[in-house]
């Protein structure tokens, strides 16, 4: 876990056990992130190829719709944890910001908020970097299709969005004075 790293990593990417990188994803991240002055916080994170390995059809992820930035990160996450690259100055900022929340719904929502709320850059990549792995065993899983849209305002109309803002307001309290 990142609170619990003795020293800041020079960087830091997150990868899911199922996913595969493709051969670019990091060189591409850190071309980009090193562009960012170094003390700037800079979170590093594209787009994926949506992979159903027992089909092997894949589907680009959809484009960004909104800027991404602070006001973008309130209500929604752009930035997939198996595609994010934090600099070290990000990194460093991370593990102290960690140490003072308890656990949150979804650490890249969190990356994200945390990041462009302390005015760091958010780098969007349209490039895929990953095959994103579908499966009936995914935790959260991409949601695309009739069914999963369905469960999502469902879970809406019963307060689940509302109780994930919530806590990613809880988070956000916690680390102020970061």
């Amino acid at each position: 876990m990142i609170r619990n790293l003795e020293e800041s990593p020079e960087y830091i990417s997150f990868s899911d056990q199922d996913d595969i990188w493709l051969p670019h994803k990091l060189s591409r991240a850190l071309t980009a992130l090193s562009k960012v002055p170094a003390t700037v916080p800079a979170l590093y994170a594209s787009r994926q190829w949506v992979w159903e390995s027992d089909t092997q059809r894949k589907r680009l992820s959809a484009r960004l719709q909104r800027p991404a930035g602070f006001r973008n990160a309130l209500v929604e996450n752009i930035a997939t944890g198996n595609t994010i690259v934090l600099n070290p100055a990000a990194a460093g900022l991370v593990r102290e910001a960690a140490r003072l929340t308890g656990d949150v719904f979804a650490h890249d929502w969190w990356l994200y908020l945390l990041i462009s709320g302390v005015g760091g850059r958010i780098l969007f990549d349209e490039e895929p970097g990953l095959l994103y792995r579908q499966h009936g065993a995914n935790v959260i899983g991409e949601g695309a299709g009739i069914r999963a849209q369905l469960r999502r305002k469902y879970a809406v109309m019963q307060g689940a969005f509302a109780q994930r803002v919530g806590g990613n307001l809880q988070a956000m309290q916690a680390v102020a004075p970061c």
